[in-house]
């Protein structure tokens, strides 16, 4: 038990002269990289749906993240996919900065080595 206390007080005191041996800048982009990890949490929504059936009420939690256009077009692009059309809602009104929402439609991208 002395021997783990010892460890982790260890532990501790190298993080911390690494910590202070560290210069501004690095400090600043740690920082930088913990605050857009926590934007990226934060864009997380759950909730519950609702099952009601002949075998009673279930509840099915839901946890879903917001992506932006742009991030749903890189994961598609480095799916083998391409975009075919992007619109600001199913009506088909056109897709513009301020648009509140988008449909994307990807299709697979045509293999170049064919």
């Amino acid at each position: 038990m002395l021997s783990k206390l010892v460890y982790v007080a260890l532990c501790r005191l190298i993080a911390l002269f690494a910590l202070l041996a560290r210069g501004d800048a690095a400090k600043d982009l740690e920082i930088l990289v913990l605050r857009h990890q926590l934007t990226v949490l934060r864009r997380r929504l759950s909730s519950q749906h609702v099952l009601v059936g002949e075998a009673g009420i279930r509840l099915v939690p839901v946890s879903i993240r917001y992506a932006w256009p742009s991030e749903l077009h890189l994961m598609a692009r480095l799916a083998g996919m391409r975009l075919r059309e992007r619109t600001a809602a199913w009506h088909g009104s056109p897709f513009t900065a301020s648009s509140g929402g988008h449909v994307s439609v990807y299709e697979l991208a045509p293999d170049p080595a064919r």
